[in-house]
């Protein structure tokens, strides 16, 4: 009986590790090789929406639920413009959206869309404006579902316009990780 337990207790923490590298990310190429890029007025900036799967995620990708936080909004200053790979979509990118494919997609790149950016006022994307993938606000859920429907929890990626320093302007946001002992996490409790 103690082994049954132990092995359930072993599968219930693993269950998640499949996608626990794999997030939405936001690049400036279609590639995803880099999450920030100059933009400047009077021009279009495209911002390129990828799963990054993890090696270990051997599924495939039926639909994908997130938000993008501190998105500048369209208007006079500049216009945003969505293109999806597919025409199953519910929500709005800056509260929640959720997007759903007929071809499930493949790793290790599953191109979601793009967003394009046309600044037309430099006040409305300021020098290390940075978006970034959230867990949608209409269901608090930031993940992927595989082709036989069940949902894997991701990470959400960010970019940054108008870099001012290269080296702070990561994929993914900072975790702090060495510097940190168990004790001085206690400490702040």
């Amino acid at each position: 009986m103690k082994k049954m337990l132990t092995l359930i207790a072993i599968l219930a923490l693993t269950a998640g590790v499949a996608a626990a590298d794999t997030y939405i990310g936001l690049f400036a190429q279609p590639h995803a090789t880099s999450c920030y890029t100059d933009a400047s007025p009077y021009t279009t900036t495209t911002v390129h929406v990828i799963v990054w799967v993890d090696q270990d995620f051997s599924g495939q990708i039926s639909a994908v639920e997130f938000y993008v936080d501190n998105m500048p909004e369209s208007g006079a200053q500049g216009l945003i413009t969505e293109n999806w790979n597919t025409d199953l979509k519910i929500g709005y990118l800056s509260y929640g959206i959720a997007l759903a494919f007929t071809d499930p997609l493949q790793g290790p790149l599953a191109y979601l869309g793009s967003v394009d950016f046309y600044m037309i006022d430099e006040a409305w994307l300021t020098d290390d404006h940075r978006i970034t993938v959230r867990a949608s606000r209409s269901s608090d859920t930031l993940a992927i579902v595989d082709q036989d429907g069940i949902t894997f929890p991701v990470g959400g990626g960010q970019f940054t316009f108008n870099c001012t320093d290269v080296g702070a302007c990561d994929c993914m946001e900072s975790v702090a990780v060495e510097s940190s002992s168990w004790s001085s996490v206690k400490s702040l409790y």
